[in-house]
């Protein structure tokens, strides 16, 4: 869809490790590349490699990759070159998938997180929430994610973005979207729930309820094509809601 969202390349090395430097100054203990479209593959998954071997050197931070539906070898060449999780997220309940995407499906996303449990990694894997699906398909998600046997679980809200489909769609009620991270750490108990993009919609007070009954962990930095919190404003989110960072 045409949107004011930039399109480019692969980050250099330099402007790769310029940001990983700042995050490992922050505190931040975890530094992952994410991409757009269908996989990496050929020589931009070698030349990311070849960064992620290169942080693996400098130490101080574990690594992820978010780089789609990526086959066994793929999950391999990241595996070996010091990735230890893998972010795949399932997005909404399989019942509405079809309904938001047709390029792929929920069982190719599933096959992707197989095989990078296969290759050794841990998984990411979570959704988005208030794109038009029902409670009951909340619920869904929440269930399907058992799957995928996630360590970490980032919950998104949609930010309707001008030029898309949903970019008229109403934001969820502050009470729905604890409602539905309560249902989440039910069905989760040991997992990491992440406040994801769209968390600076809601109010803060809400944000330290989510914290203080389901949430234990942010995603930092920009979300795609959306600008997240700061660093600094998550540490003082996370300290007030009780926790030591």
């Amino acid at each position: 869809y045409k949107t004011s969202a930039g399109v480019y390349g692969l980050v250099s090395r330099e402007e790769c490790m310029r940001v990983a430097g700042l995050n490992r100054q922050a505190g931040v203990r975890r530094f992952s590349l994410v991409t757009s479209g269908r996989a990496m593959r050929g020589e931009e998954l070698d030349r990311a490699c070849s960064y992620y071997r290169e942080l693996a050197r400098e130490g101080g931070l574990d690594l992820c990759a978010s780089m789609g539906l990526l086959g066994a070898e793929g999950l391999r060449q990241l595996r070996e070159a010091g990735v230890s999780r893998y972010h795949c997220n399932l997005e909404t309940a399989p019942s509405y998938f079809g309904s938001l995407c047709t390029t792929h499906t929920i069982e190719d996303k599933i096959r992707t997180i197989d095989l990078a449990h296969e290759a050794g990694m841990e998984v990411c894997s979570g959704g988005i929430i208030g794109m038009g699906e029902t409670r009951r398909q909340r619920v869904e998600l929440a269930w399907e994610l058992r799957r995928a046997r996630p360590v970490s679980i980032p919950l998104n809200l949609l930010i309707p973005i001008p030029g898309t489909p949903l970019q008229d769609m109403e934001p969820l009620a502050e009470e729905e979207i604890l409602r539905c991270l309560a249902v989440i750490r039910f069905l989760h108990p040991r997992a990491r729930i992440r406040f994801a993009g769209g968390r600076t919609q809601i109010s803060r007070d809400t944000q330290l309820r989510a914290m203080r009954m389901a949430v234990n962990g942010a995603i930092m930095g920009d979300m795609l094509t959306t600008v997240g919190s700061t660093v600094e404003d998550d540490k003082k989110t996370i300290r007030e809601a009780g926790y030591d960072y």
